[in-house]
């Protein structure tokens, strides 16, 4: 059997999306019955999203041995195919919706990421350069695309005109392994987070300035993201979680003065920092172990 490469639920609640080998299925929660399957080529391995109304469903191609080196656009009601992205000439790396459902951008080795029309499946805006473009992600508002690629250069676009608005970063990577990279923004367009192997920075959007390199993981960064959280003035900030292959706990962290001067029964106060720790998978263990 395959092995899943992603899943998700429907924003409803009422559908699971699975993509495994080249194959993804849409699923009734309920029932636990199969809705529809949307076949990809033979041969390759599919990754598939949900747009964010759940009206559609978006699949990509990843690692793909052949000639068919694009995305492709779902109905979710019928399983009908759509449209299809098709223009990039090397592997695909990333692919997401906007958070207004009206683009697609897809990220590829060929040196491009590119925002497309959901509606028409055209292709809007081709954002280029020199390297291979590793991750593209929309900002919440949907009006940019940040994009990093393998000269770990990022860039800020703006979706309407496909205008490239703000370029730092940038050096020669020494080891193939760099090529694990990472980009999320934070959802009110002030920092760019970005992540090179075990290694993830927090940088300000408008400048490019790094301002905090979070603490280096036992291993490859998977998957990052910034959560909202209460602050002691009930104010919403955002803070960077990364999460590596292994197991990822956010904890609250408080001093033992808060702790011992709550009384019994007392609600806890607004959480003031989140603690990310990780606990390594076996084989780094066992490896630290043995090198100890």
């Amino acid at each position: 059997e395959e092995e899943l490469s992603s899943m998700s639920f429907s924003p409803d609640g009422l559908c699971i999306l699975t993509a495994a080998g080249e194959m993804a299925r849409i699923w009734d929660v309920a029932s636990g019955e199969c809705l529809h399957t949307l076949q990809g080529p033979e041969c390759c391995r599919l990754q598939a999203t949900f747009s964010p109304d759940g009206q559609q469903i978006l699949t990509f191609i990843l690692d793909e041995p052949w000639d068919d080196k694009w995305a492709q656009i779902w109905s979710t009601a019928s399983g009908e195919c759509l449209h299809t992205l098709s223009d990039h000439h090397k592997d695909l790396n990333s692919a997401t919706f906007s958070p207004d459902g009206r683009h697609v951008v897809t990220a590829s080795d060929d040196g491009t990421a590119r925002i497309w029309s959901t509606a028409s499946g055209d292709c809007l805006h081709t954002l280029e350069w020199m390297h291979k473009c590793l991750s593209a992600e929309f900002s919440a508002d949907s009006l940019h695309v940040v994009t990093v690629s393998f000269d770990e250069t990022v860039r800020l676009w703006s979706t309407a005109s496909g205008e490239c608005l703000h370029t730092w970063g940038g050096k020669e990577q020494e080891d193939e392994y760099e090529k694990a990279c990472k980009v999320a923004l934070s959802p009110d367009g002030l920092h760019v987070l970005t992540a090179f192997w075990d290694v993830a920075k927090v940088r300000s959007a408008a400048t490019g300035e790094c301002l905090h390199t979070l603490p280096t993981h036992p291993c490859r960064i998977d998957h990052m993201v910034f959560l909202a959280n209460e602050t002691a003035r009930g104010q919403e900030t955002a803070a960077p979680k990364t999460t590596a292959k292994g197991v990822a706990k956010v904890e609250e962290q408080k001093s033992s003065e808060e702790s011992s001067a709550l009384e019994p029964g007392e609600a806890q106060p607004p959480q003031k920092r989140a603690c990310l720790s990780i606990e390594e998978p076996d084989k780094f263990r066992k490896a630290s172990s043995s090198g100890a």
